[in-house]
């Protein structure tokens, strides 16, 4: 039996599409530019804090990101002794929303533009909050995506199939024609075949070579697997 053509091509966001620095060497670099010097480890502790207590409920802030990063940067400095008048904390979160703390992966303009081209659909599907919005812009790549699905909005974190349940509705497409393009086994991979969607494993440097899936090394991998099923 033939394959049914794919219509819609979803994508991770973190690791798929952008390479993420992680979060505590921005925090790094505008404590020094400040004049401040915690060491390394007090801030993995104070940000490790801070997360496990306020992560869990950031469901509960869609809409509301500003206020949410404001009490966490709050009680994360208060953890540091740093006092700030949220000038500071302020700092931080312009500094964030720049995109300075991600940087797009090679080929990845280019691979988005040629499958629109050939009539794909294109989606993001990803474990994230309404600030994903934002650094899609900035990034510019948000002009290559017909819709963007999150975790925030839907109250559910891949692998839960929800998450991709919902991207399927907004893009009016069967899961039998979407295909879903991740980094990480078992949010992408699972989550993917949980909504019967079939996964495509991004694997740069090659660890993952017993995955049980389609598996591309970069982004430019994608079109030579979805040849013959295109619409």
């Amino acid at each position: 039996m033939t394959a049914p053509a794919v219509r819609t091509v979803f994508f991770d966001f973190g690791g798929t599409l952008v390479e993420v620095q992680p979060a505590i060497e921005l925090w790094l670099r505008v404590l020094e530019e400040t004049g401040l010097r915690p060491s390394r480890e007090d801030l993995v502790e104070a940000l490790g804090r801070t997360d496990a207590e306020l992560l869990p409920k950031v469901y509960g802030y869609k809409g509301r990101m500003p206020q949410f990063w404001a009490e966490y940067d709050a009680r994360l400095l208060a953890r540091l002794g740093v006092a700030d008048d949220g000038t500071l904390a302020a700092e931080i979160e312009r500094r964030f929303k720049t995109g300075e703390t991600y940087r797009v992966f090679p080929g990845a303009h280019e691979v988005l533009e040629s499958l629109h081209a050939q009539g794909y659909g294109l989606g993001i599907v990803s474990n994230n909050t309404d600030d994903l919005l934002v650094i899609l812009r900035k990034l510019g790549l948000a002009r290559h995506f017909d819709h963007v699905t999150y975790s925030q909005e839907v109250r559910a974190d891949k692998p839960d199939p929800a998450v991709f349940r919902a991207a399927l509705e907004r893009a009016g497409c069967a899961a039998a024609q979407a295909v879903h393009v991740g980094d990480r086994y078992e949010a992408d991979v699972v989550g993917a075949r949980r909504a019967g969607i079939t996964p495509i494993l991004i694997d740069r440097e090659d660890r993952q070579r017993d995955a049980d899936c389609l598996r591309v090394r970069d982004l430019g991998g994608i079109e030579a697997l979805l040849k013959g099923r295109k619409v």
